[in-house]
């Protein structure tokens, strides 16, 4: 029984390893992303800073919008940007995926540097149609926004990162050889 398991380990180390860097550096970048002194600074600026570009690009499409601190009003419906829907926490998924996997520091930076923006954008048009969405057809705004644009969103970062893995890494992936 005991060398079922170590020829198990043996033979999906590469695997495991990715799982325990992923899962390694998920919770370290969620700790440090929850940190107090890192959540005031974050927590207070990039709320606001997001509503500005979500309010500028409303107002690119025709909508006239007034922003206070991170809180978007259009005509009559008003929706606030709060840290957790600042798109951080799945840039952090896909960041850990990244880091954890078995490329070169190049392609992982090349990762980090393509995708993080990617999300961050994103995320600024996932804002922007829920407000659309809540402006034209508000009692369809929470729905929209807890589970359609949440699962479109997660599909999304396996997608960016699968695209990161099949055109930037070049280095060879290690096939484990059954014994």
């Amino acid at each position: 029984m005991i060398q079922k398991i170590y020829q198990f380990l043996n033979q999906n180390a590469v695997l495991l390893k990715f799982y325990l860097y992923f899962l390694y550096f998920l919770a370290l970048l969620y700790f440090i992303s929850h940190w107090k002194i890192t959540k005031d600074i974050l927590g207070l600026h990039l709320p606001a800073f997001i509503a500005v570009l979500v309010a500028f690009f409303l107002e690119l499409i025709g909508f006239t919008v007034t922003v206070s601190q991170a809180t978007i009003q259009l005509h009559g419906f008003a929706y606030r940007i709060i840290y957790h829907c600042s798109g951080l926490f799945l840039m952090i998924i896909y960041s850990s995926a990244v880091i954890a996997y078995p490329a070169t520091v190049k392609e992982k930076t090349i990762g980090l540097l393509l995708g993080n923006p990617i999300l961050f954008i994103t995320n600024v048009l996932r804002l922007v149609m829920l407000g659309i969405v809540g402006y034209k057809y508000p009692q369809y705004f929470d729905a929209s926004h807890e589970y359609l644009w949440q699962g479109i969103f997660i599909v999304f970062v396996i997608f960016l990162w699968m695209v990161w893995k099949e055109i930037f890494v070049k280095s060879e992936e290690i096939i484990p050889v059954s014994a």
